[in-house]
């Protein structure tokens, strides 16, 4: 199990969080993990993608989670960040404790200790039941979005209309 992992675990769990676990063959993608939670048996659920991002004016790198099916809005991001560009392999590798890209939760701090702030797209929480990789490629946690809301809680940075930061 990772570090990463088990700190979700215990901080789903510290925090009384309803949740369900579904173990599925290696997912890479958004829609790979869609088709692999239903196929375990998981409820209809809208996926939410976590990627990691270096941004000049934070001068550090953050978790921006957003529906799986929306891709982020590089011009609206640069406006808030200044120029921003994906984490590359090494150092993900690195400030996630050696995750695979893929399988990175919706969480940043004390989750994911080295990344500092997490960026919500409010459109999450329009929808019944998320979705994501639980620090595993292999494992997914569904929950209802009022749970994630709980889980992250008094953590996250910023929530972003979706018109802000993403584009369908």
């Amino acid at each position: 199990m990772s570090d990463i992992h088990a700190r979700l675990v215990s901080h789903l769990n510290h925090r009384s969080i309803n949740y369900l676990a579904f173990d599925h063959p290696e997912t890479y993608t958004s829609a790979e993990s869609e088709a692999a939670r239903r196929a375990a048996g998981a409820p209809p659920s809208i996926g939410a993608k976590a990627l990691l991002i270096k941004a000049t004016k934070l001068k550090s790198f953050c978790v921006i989670v957003l529906p799986a099916h929306n891709q982020l809005n590089a011009k609206r991001l640069k406006s808030i960040f200044g120029n921003t560009r994906f984490a590359k392999p090494e150092e993900f590798t690195d400030l996630t404790g050696g995750l695979r890209p893929g399988s990175l939760p919706p969480f940043a701090a004390p989750v994911a200790p080295t990344i500092e702030r997490l960026y919500i797209d409010e459109k999450l929480f329009e929808f019944e039941t998320l979705a994501f990789n639980a620090a595993k490629l292999t494992t997914s946690f569904v929950m209802p979005s009022r749970e994630y809301r709980r889980a992250v809680d008094g953590l996250y940075t910023m929530l972003f209309g979706n018109a802000d930061m993403a584009s369908a």
